[in-house]
C-alpha cells in the first residue's frame, strides 16, 4: 500500500442520481460498516446532476459527506471517476446508491487487500432482491467470461462453460472497493461506456491485462435492490441499443489473436444482412455508434 500518497483508510465514491430515497435507506448502514471496520473514511457522494432534493437532504442530514455537484448528466462511468479523483485515501469503495452494506463488510475488504499487495479489488456476494431484503431472488458472486460467437460474454459460474477462451472474473459495478492508486493508474472507468452498462467488464478485464488480482470474499457481502436505477429513467429499447454498442468497444479493444478477429468479423458479416431483413435496427444502430468517432480515451 502507498502510505506516503494515500491517507490510510477508505474512500466511499457514491454516484447519484435523484436517490434521494436511496440515500436515506442506504447511508445509515454504509457508515456503520464503516465504522466498523474501525479506519479513517471519507464518504464522497458525486451528483450527477439530480432534479429531486438530493443536494439537500445530504446538507440537512449528513454534513460531514462531501458533495461533488455537476451541471449536468454524464452516466455512471464519467460521474463516478469524479468521485474516484478526488478519493484521498489508500482503498476506494465504488457503491451504487442502492446497495445496503453488512456490518463487517469494509473489515473483510480491508483484510484481503492488505494480505496481497499485487490485489487491485476485492468483491463480495451482492444479494439482488426486490421489495425487502429478505426477498433475495438471485445472488452474484465471481463469472466466467469467454469470448464467442465474436463477442465476450459474461455467465454465472452455476453454468459450466467449456469454452477454451474461458477464465474468471469479478465484475466491478455495483460495489467493489479498490487499491486507490491502482484505480486512479486505470483511469477509472472507459468512459467511451457511458451513460451504462460493460463498463463493469472493462475495468476488470482492464485491471486483469495489467497482471492485477481480483479477489472475491464470502465476508463482504451486499444487498442490491432490483431495477431501482438505470430501468427506472430508460426505455428498453435504449438500454438494449447502449449495451449492444458497448459490446462493440468491449470486444475491439481486447479480443486477441487472428482467430478472435475472424471469428467476430465473420459473425458480423453471417449476421447483418439477417438483422436488415428482419428489422432488428438495434444491433445495426448499435454497430454504427460504435464506429462513429470518438474522443480519445485511455
Amino acid at each position: 500500500m502507498e502510505t506516503s500518497e494515500y491517507l490510510r483508510g477508505i474512500s466511499v465514491v457514491l454516484p447519484n442520481y435523484n436517490g434521494t430515497e436511496l440515500l436515506k435507506q442506504n447511508l445509515p448502514p454504509l457508515i456503520e460498516a464503516l465504522k466498523a471496520s474501525g479506519a479513517n473514511y471519507e464518504i464522497i457522494v458525486s451528483d450527477d446532476n439530480s432534479s429531486d432534493e438530493s443536494i439537500e437532504f445530504l446538507a440537512e442530514a449528513f454534513p460531514s459527506v462531501t458533495v461533488l455537484c455537476h451541471a449536468f448528466n454524464t452516466g455512471f462511468a464519467s460521474n463516478c471517476n469524479r468521485g474516484i479523483t478526488a478519493a484521498r485515501y489508500a482503498f476506494c469503495c465504488v457503491v451504487n446508491t442502492d446497495v445496503t452494506f453488512t456490518n463487517n463488510y469494509f473489515k473483510h475488504a480491508l483484510e484481503k487487500l492488505e494480505d496481497n499487495n499485487n490485489a487491485f479489488s476485492v468483491t463480495g456476494p451482492i444479494h439482488n432482491y426486490s421489495d425487502t431484503l429478505e426477498n433475495v431472488i438471485y445472488t452474484e458472486t465471481w463469472c466466467t467470461a469467454s469470448f464467442e460467437r465474436g463477442f465476450f460474454r459474461t455467465r454465472h459460474p452455476d453454468r459450466k462453460v467449456s469454452h477454451s477462451t474461458a477464465f474468471r472474473i469479478t465484475k466491478l459495478g455495483c460495489c467493489f472497493t479498490a487499491r486507490t492508486s491502482m484505480l486512479k493508474k486505470l483511469g477509472g472507468y472507459d468512459e467511451r461506456y457511458s451513460p451504462f452498462y460493460w463498463e463493469d467488464v472493462e475495468l476488470a478485464l482492464h485491471a486483469r491485462a495489467q497482471g492485477y488480482d481480483l479477489l472475491f470474499s464470502e465476508g463482504c457481502e451486499v444487498f442490491h435492490a432490483m431495477s431501482s436505477t438505470i430501468p427506472k429513467y430508460n426505455k428498453q429499447s435504449r438500454i438494449k441499443f447502449i449495451s449492444q454498442r458497448n459490446k462493440y468497444y468491449l470486444a475491439w479493444r481486447y479480443m486477441k489473436g487472428p482467430r478472435q478477429h475472424l471469428t467476430h468479423i465473420f459473425h458480423q458479416i453471417l449476421l447483418t444482412p439477417f438483422r436488415l431483413l428482419a428489422g432488428q435496427w438495434i444491433p445495426i444502430a448499435g454497430l454504427y455508434a460504435a464506429l462513429a468517432p470518438k474522443r480519445e480515451n485511455r
